[in-house]
């Protein structure tokens, strides 16, 4: 399952577009190791969902890490970072919800039973910020590459209104 998330990663391609191609293209079967029996779209999303809600992904980057860095992969001991803004689609909340989600809490009508679909609609951890006179709303990537190698030995997400200087004292 996990090649799966990497073939969808790879292609940037959705949860039920990378279960397409996996049907019909042989290299993509090789690569996952099955010829019959896929999994559906919605078993995949859920294995992210996992693995992302016990951060077993970060687990696995720092395992590869450490193998790449015995290896002697990494050449140097100068890293770059690297930053960019993700904008995700900006929410038209009220004050009152925008307030509520300030405060780290779910606004109480987003809690009825008749709104689940618009909770479940909303990014609750994205911000906004200002810089270079536009607006942005969503996270901020940052990622630590090795120089030479040009390999990545970190990457960091966050809002956007966390400066670069406060993620390279982490």
């Amino acid at each position: 399952m996990l090649k799966i998330l990497i073939l969808k990663w790879l292609f940037n391609l959705s949860y039920a577009n990378v279960i397409d191609h996996i049907k019909v293209n042989i290299a993509y079967q090789y690569f996952i190791g099955m010829i019959s029996g896929f999994p559906d779209d919605h078993t995949v999303n859920d294995f992210n969902t996992l693995l992302s809600e016990h951060f077993v992904l970060d687990e696995l980057f720092e395992m590869q890490l450490g193998i790449m860095m015995d290896e002697g992969m990494y050449k140097t001991d100068t890293i770059i970072i690297d930053s960019s803004m993700v904008e995700v689609g900006r929410p038209r909340n009220t004050k009152k919800e925008d307030e509520a989600i300030k405060d780290g809490k779910v606004p109480s009508e987003w809690e009825k039973e008749s709104n689940r679909k618009k909770k479940a609609q909303k990014d609750m951890d994205a911000r906004a910020t200002f810089k270079h006179g536009r607006s942005y709303f969503g996270y901020k990537n940052r990622l630590a590459i090795d120089v030479e190698s040009k390999l990545i030995v970190s990457s960091k997400t966050t809002p956007p209104s966390v400066y670069d200087s406060q993620i390279c004292k982490d």
